[in-house]
């Protein structure tokens, strides 16, 4: 018989639109080789006509419920309150007293309110630094709501807490691990963002007939601001050297003032079925990413395809990946259209680079991050 686990996530890991989604659904297909899987997720009740998505084949059982703690824990940021339902936990210890779950596996410190509780050894898989990414949140909108500062410092300390409390903690980047480090007596484990390097056709300059990318799940502020960046004030540069360079956005939830741009040369395609087609045959992948946490999977599959990658420092996060050999680096609008256009003139001069994106990118499959992962979960439960 499997061993039992119980994973727990504040949002339900269905459809595959964001990279938190990815993630979870990438790490848990791989441990359901070995493992039965028990999923128990907040959301709405009408999202539980999805729960027999067979994109979520991968749990035995799957659970969805929301509601809020009240009372004594008015100090938890009010995002692991309702990341947090008390009926999920309730839930878990119910079935663990009839049938004992080996291990605990929660996705953001911000699900885990309850969690230490039961006694399960837990792993927390952390896809950012949770009180960083808050702070981008708010800062990525005109209008900061109030109190915000509160809810950042509220997070800091809640996550640290969870830091401490679980038995294990996986993240992202060796930045992020570097900066959990510093709450935990163990080291928490780089498990990092990939992509499935064998689904993915690398694709050279010669097939690549199309024009600029942006690729990104629009609903998330910190990609929102970078695609209206690209769109607004850098395309405008690049259409002075280059009038007939395209520029394709692509990603769930595009707003309404972005949608209103789209133009001949610049397209707003919002979710598509499949982006690979994008990536094989844009002439680069641009990433002007200012704010945000973590890292960004989309960097990766690009690399993965062989796209031209031209991006801010922040974008390139969390991968290794050194500007000139792996990337092209740029900061300012003008540095972005200077290199867009560098790319859109002479693509086979960075074939070499593309090359070496794509053998760097093949470090990042699904499946060695993924061997990685179940590796912590069986140590907790030897």
């Amino acid at each position: 018989m499997k061993p039992r686990l119980a994973w727990v996530a504040p949002y339900l890991p269905e459809p595959r639109t964001s990279g938190g989604v990815l993630r979870i659904q990438e790490l848990a297909a791989h441990l359901s080789h070995e493992y039965e899987l028990h999923l128990f997720c907040r959301g709405e009740l009408w999202e539980r006509r999805r729960l027999a998505s067979d994109e979520l084949g991968m749990f035995h059982s799957r659970w969805l419920g929301r509601d809020l703690w009240q009372g004594t824990v008015s100090d938890l940021p009010s995002k692991t309150r309702r990341g947090s339902p008390r009926s999920l936990y309730r839930e878990i210890k119910r079935r663990h007293q009839r049938t004992p779950f080996q291990a605990l596996v929660l996705e953001h410190c911000w699900s885990a309110w309850g969690a230490f509780d039961l006694g399960i050894p837990t792993l927390l898989d952390e896809h950012n630094i949770e009180s960083a990414y808050l702070a981008d949140w708010y800062a990525a909108r005109a209008q900061q709501r109030r109190g915000w500062q509160h809810q950042v410092a509220a997070m800091r300390r809640w996550e640290q807490r969870a830091w401490c409390s679980a038995t294990d903690v996986a993240c992202v980047s060796v930045a992020d691990a570097e900066h959990i480090a510093g709450f935990r007596k163990a080291p928490p484990t780089v498990v990092a963002n990939g992509t499935q390097t064998h689904s993915i056709k690398w694709s050279g300059a010669a097939a690549r007939d199309a024009g600029i990318l942006f690729l990104g799940a629009l609903h998330h502020p910190p990609n929102a601001h970078a695609a209206w960046r690209l769109a607004t004030e850098i395309m405008p540069l690049v259409w002075q050297t280059r009038p007939t360079a395209t520029l394709d956005i692509v990603g769930p939830a595009p707003s309404a003032a972005l949608q209103a741009l789209a133009c001949e040369r610049l397209r707003v395609h919002g979710k598509v079925p499949d982006v690979r087609p994008f990536l094989e045959r844009c002439a680069a992948f641009a990433f002007p990413l200012s704010q945000g946490a973590g890292s960004s999977l989309k960097t990766i599959e690009a690399l993965a395809a062989g796209a031209p990658l031209v991006s801010s420092k922040l974008g390139a996060r969390g991968f290794g990946l050194e500007p000139g050999e792996h990337y092209l680096q740029a900061a300012s609008n003008n540095e972005f259209a200077d290199t867009l256009c560098a790319v859109l003139a002479d693509p086979f001069r960075f074939e070499t680079m593309t090359r070496a994106g794509r053998a760097r990118a093949e470090l990042y499959d699904w499946s060695v991050q993924a061997d990685t992962f179940g590796s912590r979960v069986a140590l907790m439960i030897r």
